[in-house]
Parts: structure tokens; sequence; C-alpha cells
């Protein structure tokens, strides 16, 4: 369940990814602002075609390595 900040936060992203260019850094700082359980709510809220904006607009905005899914202390980093 969404909490009251978690839906703020999630109203947030929609409206950006509603902007004419969406503005990745934008979005970046939005979502590094906001608490894990915010992050998560957010994300989830959105449908198929703001999900596509959203992946369409931070294409190649920055590198996304093994580390950042997989904690180097996991063993066998895999």
């Amino acid at each position: 369940m969404a909490s009251r900040d978690g839906a703020t936060r999630a109203g947030e992203l929609k409206a950006r990814l509603a902007e004419h260019p969406i503005r990745p850094l934008e979005i970046s700082d939005l979502l590094d602002g906001s608490t894990h359980d915010e992050r998560v709510d957010a994300v989830r809220s959105l449908g198929r075609s703001e999900q596509l904006r959203l992946y369409e607009a931070v294409d190649g905005f920055r590198p996304v390595r093994l580390e950042h899914l997989v904690p180097p202390s996991v063993e066998g980093f895999t």
C-alpha cells in the first residue's frame, strides 16, 4: 500500500513523464531523493505506456553496471 508521500512521489513521477521533453536528470533527482518505499511505490504506479516513456527517455542517460543490481558483497558476484 502506498504511503501518502509515496502517492505524492508517484504523482510527481507521472507528471514528469507527461512533460515534453522528459528531463532524465529531474526524474533521477526525484527518485534518488525518495525513500526506498516511495521509489518502489512510484515506479509500480506506472502503466505500460508510462514505463515505455521512462525507459526511452533514460536510455543511455547513465550506464548501468552489475554492481547497481547485485552488491559486490554477494558471493561470486552473480
